[in-house]
C-alpha cells in the first residue's frame, strides 16, 4: 500500500475534478455547443440589425448629411427640391417613453408589492388576471381609446384647467406652447402628454408583471427575519423584498421601456401626428 504526499494526493483530487469538465461524454459537449451558439447569437443579431439600419439610412445620411439627424422640417414639396429631418420623430419618440416610464415604474412596483406582500386569495389571482389581460390587448386599441376617450378628456377637463398657467409658462420657456400639453387655441386633447399617458397604461402590466415574479422569488425566510425583529410590513417590504428582487425588478422595467420606445401605432395616432 502506497501513501501519498499531501501535495500528490491534491493533484488527483484536482485531475479527477477536472476530467469531467474537459472529457464529458458526447450529450454534453453537444449540449454545451448548442447553448453557446445561442448565446454568441444574440449579439449577432444585434449586430445584423444595426448593419441593416445603417444600411437603409445610408441614403438618406448621403443626401442630407447630419442635417437629417438635427433638423425639424419635413417637407416633400419645400422649393428647391425635398427636405426630409427626423429630430421630432427622434424627440418625439425619447420624450413619451422617459415620460412613461417615469410615471408606469413607480406605480408598476407599488401594485406589486401590493400584489405580492398585502392582497390573498382570490382578489390577487382576479387583479393578476386582469393585468395580464391588459397587457395582450393591441396597440391600435389603445391608440382608439387615447382619441376617442382619453384626448377627449383632456381637452375637456386638462387643458382649460392647465390655460390659466399659460402666462407663467410663457414667462418660464418662452413664448409658445409648454412642450407636453398644448394651450393655445381649440382644445383637442391630442399632444405628446397624450401619447404619454397611453404608453404609461401599455408599459404598466409587463412591469407589474415581472416585478411580481422577482418579488416572488424571493424566501419567505427573509421576510419572516424582518418581521421576527419588529419590523412592520412597509419596512419589511422596503427591507426584506426590494433589495433582493431589485435585479428583477430593473429587469421589467428596461423591458417597458423597450416597448415604449418600440411603439408606434398608439402613439401616432394620440400624438396629433
Amino acid at each position: 500500500m502506497t501513501t501519498l504526499s499531501p501535495t500528490a494526493f491534491h493533484e488527483e483530487v484536482a485531475i479527477a475534478v477536472e476530467k469531467p469538465r474537459h472529457r464529458g461524454n458526447r450529450g454534453d459537449r453537444v449540449f454545451f455547443g448548442i447553448v453557446t451558439a445561442a448565446v454568441w447569437l444574440v449579439p449577432l443579431l444585434v449586430v445584423i440589425f444595426l448593419g441593416v439600419l445603417l444600411a437603409g439610412a445610408w441614403p438618406a445620411m448621403r443626401a442630407f448629411g447630419w442635417s437629417f439627424l438635427t433638423g425639424k422640417v419635413w417637407n416633400a414639396n419645400a422649393e428647391g427640391g425635398e427636405v426630409y429631418s427626423a429630430l421630432p420623430f427622434i424627440w418625439g419618440t425619447l420624450v413619451t417613453a422617459f415620460f412613461a416610464l417615469l410615471l408606469a415604474a413607480p406605480i408598476g412596483i407599488a401594485v406589486a408589492a401590493f400584489l405580492s406582500e398585502v392582497v390573498r386569495g382570490k382578489l390577487r389571482a382576479i387583479i393578476a388576471f386582469l393585468l395580464e389581460i391588459l397587457a395582450t390587448i393591441p396597440s391600435v386599441v389603445y391608440g382608439m381609446w387615447g382619441v376617442f376617450v382619453l384626448a377627449p378628456f383632456i381637452a375637456t377637463h386638462a387643458q382649460p384647467t392647465l390655460k390659466v398657467w399659460q402666462a407663467h409658462f410663457d414667462q418660464w420657456f418662452g413664448k409658445g406652447n409648454f412642450p407636453i400639453f398644448q394651450f393655445r387655441g381649440f382644445p383637442t386633447g391630442l399632444g405628446l402628454g397624450t401619447a404619454i399617458l397611453v404608453l404609461t397604461v401599455m408599459i404598466l402590466p409587463l412591469i407589474v408583471s415581472i416585478s411580481l415574479e422577482a418579488m416572488r422569488a424571493v424566501p419567505n425566510s427573509y421576510r419572516e427575519a424582518a418581521l421576527g425583529l419588529g419590523a412592520t410590513r412597509w419596512e419589511m417590504i422596503r427591507m426584506a423584498v426590494l433589495p433582493p428582487a431589485r435585479s428583477g425588478i430593473f429587469g421589467g422595467c428596461i423591458l417597458a421601456l423597450g416597448r415604449a420606445l418600440g411603439e408606434t401605432m398608439a402613439v401616432t395616432m394620440v400624438i396629433g401626428n
